[in-house]
């Protein structure tokens, strides 16, 4: 095409020149010459477009191959984002069934503490009160032995109680035994109406026959000589039996220590 452009240019050109060189030419040749003319020019301004577009067309081929490797660029990334992504789902859901494990386990090991420790509370309540029980048993007790020895005390102090029962009498006469027993007797008998009131269970007199109704307690009576304790029953009446029917406790002012157990303080003249 670029050949046929020359020759067409130089051949309008020696067309254009004929007047000049004193050629003469006629009418047709010149019209021809014009019309040669502006094909030539059209074909250059074609030329000049198709050279543009060509020079478009690759600006844009460029562009897209640059786009294109962009875009493959951008889906390898993508591909690789996409696989960052399986891989932190799946990691995901790795955390998510670990936690639950642990929410799982803790929630146990609270069941577990939970118990543990309400079965500790209850042995420990069950504990203080044994405590406290043996508190009480050991208070009362421990009072009932302080009665026991104030009253012991008592029988020492006013009927040398201790005195007679402990001291060797198998050298000393019946009489001084006998002047001794009446220091006691009266000691312990002046005693004994001071804290209690003593009465007989049966009015008769020792060795007469008896009748014992069946309205009367068994626990009063003891039978001796048969096995048979359905009242009423008649015999000889041995001892006539006692029944405390008032008792008041002695008291002291202040309580004796755990290792108090004296009744009787040794006395030294100074």
């Amino acid at each position: 095409m670029k050949t046929s452009l020359i020759i067409s240019l130089l051949l309008v050109s020696i067309l254009q020149l004929a007047p000049i060189w004193n050629i003469e030419l006629d009418s047709n040749l010149q019209f021809a010459s014009k019309i040669c003319l502006v094909l030539i020019s059209l074909a250059l301004l074609v030329a000049e477009l198709l050279s543009k577009d060509s020079k478009k067309r690759q600006s844009l081929e460029d562009d897209l191959s640059q786009n294109e490797e962009q875009i493959k660029s951008l889906s390898k990334e993508l591909e690789a984002s996409e696989e960052k992504l399986i891989s932190s789902e799946s990691q995901l859901k790795e955390l998510k069934l670990k936690l639950d494990k642990l929410e799982l386990k803790s929630a146990r090991e609270f069941t577990d503490l939970d118990t543990n420790y309400k079965s500790i509370k209850n042995a420990l309540v069950a504990a203080e009160d044994l405590i406290e029980k043996y508190k009480k048993e050991l208070s009362s007790a421990t009072k009932e032995e302080q009665v026991i020895l104030d009253f012991i005390e008592l029988l020492q102090r006013d009927g040398r109680f201790i005195d007679f029962v402990m001291g060797d009498i198998t050298s000393i006469d019946d009489q001084t035994v006998g002047a001794a027993s009446r220091v006691v007797h009266q000691g312990l008998s002046s005693l004994l109406k001071e804290f209690m009131s003593v009465e007989s269970i049966r009015n008769e007199a020792e060795g007469e026959s008896i009748e014992v109704a069946s309205d009367e307690p068994l626990y009063n009576y003891s039978f001796i000589g048969g096995d048979d304790l359905s009242l009423p029953k008649e015999g000889r009446l041995l001892h006539k039996g006692w029944r405390i029917s008032e008792l008041k406790l002695p008291r002291r002012t202040e309580d004796r220590l755990a290792q108090d157990k004296v009744v009787q303080r040794a006395e030294v003249e100074i």
